[in-house]
């Protein structure tokens, strides 16, 4: 193994740049300000009353995770999502979606098998082929095979649960498909915080503003989690708009009784952003972020990706890719590609379609 060099000068300063101000000094008595040669250490804002690691072993720490980052970069696999820069959960469950939707639309005889954490299913990529076998995100695993042999040998070596739906990194996933049950799901979670929070909304020490604002920073992220990467369907946007109505309904302590229209409770309220506008805005941004992706792109490899097989007659059910195109108005999916490429012009297209659902 060749010797690690020597700690540079500009390691040093690139180090003391990431420590943080105010921070109270460890056993040598040594602040983060006299390092930086910034501000008083003599004065006593500057301290906190609890002890921490030294500032200086932070400075060492740095530059040591700096160094370690490039070593892991290649020895963590581009499967695991769970140890990985910029990568987290929405990543391996948009993954593990798009290659049920694709099982699911050429794959008629064959439907994908599903154990725990597992989905059977091969992925290639449009310009060569290559086996998709796994999805990692920490210790929970999604193994993928190309036969059912194959899925009853890991399901017996490792004594699992045969199901037909299992939840994945907090989301609901099942044998064929779609959204309607995670939303059903999302919106059910989020209405029962919104009824812990009862006590809350009937506070009148509370502004009307503040409850908007918790409402906004702790309701809608529980309905939306995940959101990036739904099939969004019409009984789905109308499901949505409802809940969202719920909720200012329920903040603003207005019974059904009242009759009390929509228009008149989003007036009161203030807000002109819809929640679908929200998800719509994440939903396309997410979209544009998995296909600019340097590297080694799991995520695009997926969903560029063809499964062998044929498709069946009739209409298909609805795909992340028909979502894709309706929201960024592509007719097809290579044109929203092409249209990504551009991150400035794509981002126009994102707050355009965020912008045409206000109020």
């Amino acid at each position: 193994m060749p010797h690690e060099p020597e700690i540079t000068v500009s390691e040093i300063q690139q180090a003391l740049r990431k420590l943080s101000m105010n921070k109270s000094p460890g056993v040598d008595d040594i602040p983060a300000e006299l390092a930086k040669a910034k501000g008083d250490n003599k004065d006593c804002k500057n301290y906190r009353t609890i002890s921490l690691t030294p500032h200086a072993s932070k400075v060492l720490l740095h530059f040591i995770n700096q160094r370690m980052e490039s070593y892991a970069a290649r020895e963590i696999p581009t499967e695991q999502a769970g140890f990985a820069k910029g990568k987290g959960t929405k990543d391996h469950i948009a993954s593990l979606r798009h290659i049920i939707e694709k099982a699911r639309a050429y794959i008629r005889t064959r439907q994908p098998e599903f154990a725990r954490y597992m989905v059977i299913q091969t992925v290639f990529t449009s310009d060569k082929e290559r086996l998709v076998n796994n999805l990692r995100y920490a210790d929970d695993t999604t193994v993928i095979t190309d036969n059912l042999t194959d899925m009853e040998t890991i399901l017996e070596r490792m004594r699992l649960e045969d199901v037909d739906s299992f939840n994945y990194l907090g989301a609901f996933v099942n044998r064929v498909g779609g959204c309607e049950k995670e939303i059903r799901s999302r919106i059910g979670q989020a209405k029962s915080g919104m009824t812990r929070l009862t006590t809350v909304w009937k506070n009148h020490h509370v502004s009307k503003m503040s409850k908007i604002r918790l409402v906004q920073a702790i309701i809608f992220p529980i309905a939306t989690y995940a959101c990036e990467n739904w099939a969004l369907t019409v009984a789905d946007e109308r499901r949505i708009q409802a809940f969202e109505m719920w909720c200012w309904r329920r903040l603003l302590r207005v019974p059904w009784t009242a009759h009390r229209t929509n228009e008149s409770i989003i007036n009161e309220i203030g807000v002109n952003t819809t929640l679908l506008g929200r998800i719509a805005n994440r939903m396309l941004k997410y979209f544009g972020h998995i296909m600019r992706r340097e590297g080694d792109n799991l995520e695009k490899i997926i969903l560029q990706g063809k499964i062998e097989g044929k498709r069946g007659r009739g209409r298909q059910k609805r795909r992340y890719a028909d979502s894709i195109k309706a929201l960024s108005g592509c007719g097809r999916m290579v044109g929203a590609m092409r249209l990504v490429e551009n991150c400035v012009e794509w981002r126009s297209v994102a707050f355009a379609e965020s912008a045409r659902r206000l109020r």
